[in-house]
């Protein structure tokens, strides 16, 4: 999972196609699949486009090869938007989309 992480990270700051994406998720589930959730930083809805997408995947998927050699062939990628029903991280993510609707969900600590 590092290694894959460190791989994510170094092509959007190598890429500059990629300049204004970063990772808003990124999950390992049974060291054979990777889940990347991408946002766009500079749209009003962080939402990056299909070409932007695709473009990290194919990439993502070279430098897996790239860092992890056979590896790399037994690992199977995701890679999405984070979504417009994402969850708002505080305090930067409440001033970033305040101009939209938002539900908000109240957790006590017993939940």
């Amino acid at each position: 999972g590092e290694d894959a992480l460190s791989a994510a990270q170094r092509l959007l700051s190598e890429n500059p196609s990629l300049a204004d994406i970063a990772i808003y998720s990124f999950n390992t589930r049974n060291r054979a699949r990777l889940e990347v959730s991408l946002d766009k930083l500079n749209d009003p809805r962080g939402s990056p486009t299909l070409d932007e997408v695709s473009l990290f995947a194919r990439d993502f998927r070279a430098y897996l090869e790239e860092d992890l050699g056979e590896r790399a062939d037994n690992i199977e990628i995701e890679v999405s938007t984070a979504g417009a029903e994402r969850e708002i991280r505080l305090p930067n993510d409440l001033h970033r989309f305040s101009q939209f609707p938002m539900l908000v969900k109240y957790r006590n600590s017993s939940e």
